[in-house]
């Protein structure tokens, strides 16, 4: 059994069945929220950008919400797959209690950050002239911008039954600001009608823009006035942009490469309990996307991929915890080794699935 699968949208299917998949057929590669679940496709996003996708000729762009954005940070950077182990490695060391306070696990969040995003990946990041990094956040509007219990609890009430009518409803309360190292090549359009704004990253923001677009309300604080940016409460970028979905906001013409760790897109966070708004379609029209097979996920501990419950799960058993998740970022390593055949063999083009 292959432990990858492949998923491509309608015109990606039919240029990787004629011409395989090569790293200058893509144009850009993206980044969903989703935590702790990273964890388990680490190994895949190694080989990416490790191995495989430096041997691009042409302008990369990268695109990520929350650990997205963290991780292609790190993808970036000087030594990409020397930074992705230092992040999963903090990530990993996190611990928390039931006296957890929202400011307890942002000074956590800063450490995991400094722990993988040095001074000389910031230059790097910042001086690439071909691999070009885009930071999704929110900034929020009303009750939604409050760190307030109260009125977040009644902002995120609000937003849950607005988005029964679809996710035009959140219009009032968020707007999609990107932070970006070249904001002008990136090819943004109102897809999804979204306020959006793009402002370049630089050495004073970057690790706030980091921050605000892995800031989940409840447990993390808003991130106030990012230099180089509107003043404003900035949030988790996830909130809008879950599982980003390109075609709500930007076109390529090339392919888009998506390391998931499902075999589906959630367009925004308050679309999870929705199994019909699933990306499908004209959407995902040039998107390919990498995620793990039911039997590499079955072989996994709990059969399951670890995700951010698990803090709960086993609480006051962090040793467990780290055990679980490291035995999941070990077995990544296999997804990417199958990645790395699946291309250089052409086996890639047999294997495809209908996104």
């Amino acid at each position: 059994m292959n432990s990858l699968r492949v998923l491509a949208g309608p015109e990606a299917y039919q240029r990787i069945k004629q011409n395989g998949l090569t790293p200058d057929a893509v144009d850009a590669i993206f980044g969903a929220s989703g935590a702790a679940k990273w964890l388990a496709i680490q190994g895949l996003d190694k080989a990416i950008f490790g191995q495989w996708i430096h041997k691009r000729r042409k302008d990369l762009h990268l695109f990520g919400t929350s650990i997205g954005a963290w991780k292609l940070a790190a993808a970036a950077s000087a030594k990409p797959e020397v930074a992705m182990d230092q992040l999963a490695e903090a990530y990993i060391a996190q611990r928390y209690n039931k006296q957890t306070r929202p400011e307890d696990v942002a000074a956590e969040a800063e450490r995991i950050l400094n722990a993988f995003l040095h001074a000389e990946d910031i230059e790097a990041i910042l001086q690439n002239a071909k691999v070009h990094l885009h930071i999704g956040t929110i900034r929020s509007k009303g009750l939604l911008a409050s760190d307030r219990r109260a009125h977040l609890a009644l902002a995120m009430l609000q937003l849950a039954l607005k988005n029964v009518g679809g996710r035009d409803a959140l219009k009032q309360s968020m707007e999609r600001v990107l932070f970006s190292t070249s904001p002008e090549q990136f090819p943004l359009f109102r897809g999804d009608g979204y306020k959006t704004q793009r402002f370049p990253l630089n050495r004073s923001n970057i690790k706030k823009a980091l921050l605000a677009s892995g800031s989940i309300p409840y447990v993390l604080p808003a991130v106030r006035d990012i230099p180089g940016a509107e003043p404003g409460s900035y949030r988790d970028g996830g909130m809008l942009d879950y599982h980003p979905v390109p075609s709500n906001f930007s076109r390529f013409e090339g392919l888009i490469l998506y390391p998931h760790f499902y075999p589906h897109l959630i367009p925004g966070w308050f679309d999870k309990t929705y199994k019909k708004r699933r990306a499908s379609g004209s959407i995902v029209n040039n998107v390919v996307v990498l995620t793990p097979s039911e039997d590499f996920v079955a072989r996994l501990p709990y059969q399951r991929i670890p995700d951010r419950k698990d803090f709960k799960r086993f609480l006051g058993r962090d040793d467990e915890r780290e055990r679980v998740w490291r035995a999941g970022l070990a077995a990544s390593q296999e997804l990417g080794e199958d990645f790395l055949e699946a291309v250089r063999s052409g086996d890639i083009a047999s294997r495809l699935e209908r996104l």
